[in-house]
Protein backbone atom coordinates (compact mmCIF):
# COMPACT_ATOMS: atom_id res chain seq x y z
CA UNK A 1 0.00 0.00 0.00
CA UNK A 2 1.49 3.26 -1.15
CA UNK A 3 1.37 6.03 1.47
CA UNK A 4 -1.45 9.13 0.31
CA UNK A 5 0.32 11.70 1.85
CA UNK A 6 4.20 11.59 1.09
CA UNK A 7 6.69 13.52 3.22
CA UNK A 8 7.72 16.83 1.20
CA UNK A 9 11.38 16.23 1.09
CA UNK A 10 11.10 12.76 -1.00
CA UNK A 11 10.82 14.63 -4.11
CA UNK A 12 14.53 15.49 -3.68
CA UNK A 13 15.78 12.11 -2.26
CA UNK A 14 18.62 10.73 -4.82
CA UNK A 15 19.08 7.13 -4.85
CA UNK A 16 21.88 6.51 -6.82
CA UNK A 17 22.69 2.60 -5.55
CA UNK A 18 20.78 -0.53 -5.87
CA UNK A 19 20.87 -2.50 -2.57
CA UNK A 20 23.22 -4.91 -3.73
CA UNK A 21 25.76 -2.25 -4.43
CA UNK A 22 25.46 -0.38 -1.61
CA UNK A 23 25.56 -3.62 0.85
CA UNK A 24 28.75 -4.66 -1.80
CA UNK A 25 30.47 -1.20 -1.28
CA UNK A 26 29.84 -1.03 2.65
CA UNK A 27 31.38 -4.75 3.08
CA UNK A 28 34.44 -3.40 1.17
CA UNK A 29 34.67 -0.06 3.66
CA UNK A 30 32.85 -0.93 6.92
CA UNK A 31 35.90 -0.95 10.10
CA UNK A 32 32.91 -0.65 13.14
CA UNK A 33 31.12 2.21 11.85
CA UNK A 34 31.13 3.16 8.30
CA UNK A 35 33.37 6.04 7.16
CA UNK A 36 34.64 5.71 3.86
CA UNK A 37 38.12 7.72 3.15
CA UNK A 38 38.66 9.90 0.80
CA UNK A 39 40.80 7.07 -1.31
CA UNK A 40 36.81 5.36 -1.29
CA UNK A 41 36.51 6.71 -5.43
CA UNK A 42 34.13 4.13 -6.16
CA UNK A 43 31.78 5.00 -3.14
CA UNK A 44 32.35 8.95 -3.55
CA UNK A 45 32.11 8.97 -7.19
CA UNK A 46 27.92 7.52 -6.83
CA UNK A 47 26.99 9.40 -3.54
CA UNK A 48 24.60 11.67 -4.50
CA UNK A 49 25.46 15.50 -4.08
CA UNK A 50 22.64 17.91 -2.25
CA UNK A 51 22.01 21.45 -2.02
CA UNK A 52 22.48 21.61 2.11
CA UNK A 53 22.06 25.27 2.37
CA UNK A 54 22.00 29.23 1.05
CA UNK A 55 23.80 32.10 2.15
CA UNK A 56 21.29 34.51 3.81
CA UNK A 57 23.33 37.42 3.00
CA UNK A 58 24.24 36.79 -0.93
CA UNK A 59 22.51 33.87 -1.50
CA UNK A 60 25.27 31.15 -2.16
CA UNK A 61 24.82 27.86 -2.17
CA UNK A 62 26.73 25.33 -0.46
CA UNK A 63 26.42 21.91 -1.42
CA UNK A 64 28.22 18.67 -0.38
CA UNK A 65 28.21 14.68 -0.88
CA UNK A 66 25.74 13.02 1.71
CA UNK A 67 25.01 9.87 1.61
CA UNK A 68 21.27 9.47 2.25
CA UNK A 69 21.45 5.53 1.63
CA UNK A 70 21.06 4.52 5.03
CA UNK A 71 21.52 5.70 8.42
CA UNK A 72 24.65 3.47 9.52
CA UNK A 73 26.48 5.89 7.95
CA UNK A 74 28.51 8.51 9.85
CA UNK A 75 26.35 11.89 10.53
CA UNK A 76 27.35 14.16 13.05
CA UNK A 77 28.48 17.26 14.19
CA UNK A 78 31.11 18.49 16.90
CA UNK A 79 31.86 22.18 18.18
CA UNK A 80 34.96 22.30 17.35
CA UNK A 81 34.25 20.43 13.65
CA UNK A 82 31.16 22.34 12.46
CA UNK A 83 32.54 23.09 8.97
CA UNK A 84 31.03 20.30 7.23
CA UNK A 85 27.72 17.89 7.48
CA UNK A 86 29.34 14.89 5.76
CA UNK A 87 32.99 15.22 4.29
CA UNK A 88 34.47 18.50 4.66
CA UNK A 89 36.56 16.86 1.54
CA UNK A 90 33.44 16.61 -0.67
CA UNK A 91 31.35 19.96 -0.54
CA UNK A 92 31.42 23.49 -2.15
CA UNK A 93 31.44 26.28 -0.18
CA UNK A 94 29.93 29.17 -2.41
CA UNK A 95 30.65 32.38 -1.07
CA UNK A 96 33.06 33.74 1.71
CA UNK A 97 30.60 34.57 4.46
CA UNK A 98 30.36 30.63 5.29
CA UNK A 99 31.26 29.83 8.98
CA UNK A 100 29.11 26.89 10.12
CA UNK A 101 26.93 24.24 9.28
Amino acid sequence: MSNPIPHPALQHLQLTFTVAEYETLLQKYTRGIFRPSQDARDYWERVPNYLIARCPLCGAPYTGKLDTHSLAGYWGTHPEYYGAVYSEHFQQIGCAHFLAV
